[in-house]
């Protein structure tokens, strides 16, 4: 199979995955189904990769995007789609130079992740992040599959400039944020809780390596993020309340 064709499948099923998890309104199952790793399993997939110390930065600058869209739409009252073209161009220059400039070993930055993470849900604790339940704006599905596609397949093909970041690059995020953004406070800082597990998922894979077939690397990938994701939701509680509901 050529590289584009493979480029072009993994573009494919991305969009399709992410138009799917779209369907969902409840924000704690939204922020699972957004961090579940479809996408960066089939971006693996398909860029020929396996996680390295610049997948764990690119799992930071996903979180940060979801952040910042945050603070630029709801505190700012930055327009919503200027907000999430901005921060996405803005992921992908800083990725750019991330990709060509840090060195960082596995181990280090994936301790410097921790400390981040430990530190963000020590803040958290009693703290609850308030939101105005509405319905999700509408988008619609052709477009958004189709948006997802490009955006895929550009970043796909671009693989050997942005290196590891290819992988998590928001590709959830570039349309959530713009149907759920009444809700971006809770979904950052649930999908912020969640991202351990993804940390896991990556660690597993760097762990497996080339030592064994890609099967086993996945299967393995997959059995750590189910089992840091379950350990996460029943041991950090995350307060999200609606403010409807508390008048």
């Amino acid at each position: 199979m050529t590289e584009l064709t493979t480029n072009l499948l993994s573009a494919f099923a991305v969009s399709m995955i992410i138009s799917a998890m779209a369907k969902v309104h409840s924000q704690k199952l939204k922020a699972i189904l957004y961090a579940l790793p479809f996408p960066i399993t089939i971006a693996l997939i398909g860029s020929n990769s396996i996680a390295t110390s610049l997948s764990i930065s690119g799992l930071t600058l996903t979180g940060s995007f979801l952040w910042a869209c945050y603070f630029l739409h709801a505190e700012l009252k930055i327009n919503i789609l200027a907000t999430d073209v901005v921060l996405s161009v803005l992921y992908v220059a800083t990725a750019y130079v991330l990709a060509h400039n840090l060195k960082l070993p596995y181990w280090t930055m994936l301790g410097v992740y921790l400390a981040i993470w430990t530190t963000l849900m020590f803040l958290f604790r009693g703290v609850a992040f308030k939101y105005r339940k509405v319905a999700p704006a509408k988008t619609n599905a052709y477009l958004k599959a189709l948006t997802i596609f490009v955006i895929a397949f550009g970043l796909f093909s671009a693989h050997q400039y942005l290196a590891a970041f290819v992988v998590t690059f928001p590709y959830n995020g570039v349309f959530a944020v713009f149907e759920n953004r009444f809700g971006l406070l809770p979904q950052a800082a649930l999908f912020t809780r969640n991202c351990l597990a993804l940390a896991a998922y990556f660690s597993a894979n760097y762990l497996v390596g080339t030592h064994y077939s890609a099967p086993i690397r996945y299967a393995a990938s997959w059995l750590a993020f189910g089992a840091v994701l379950i350990a996460v939701n029943k041991l950090i509680k995350i307060d999200v309340r609606d403010t409807k509901s508390l008048r």
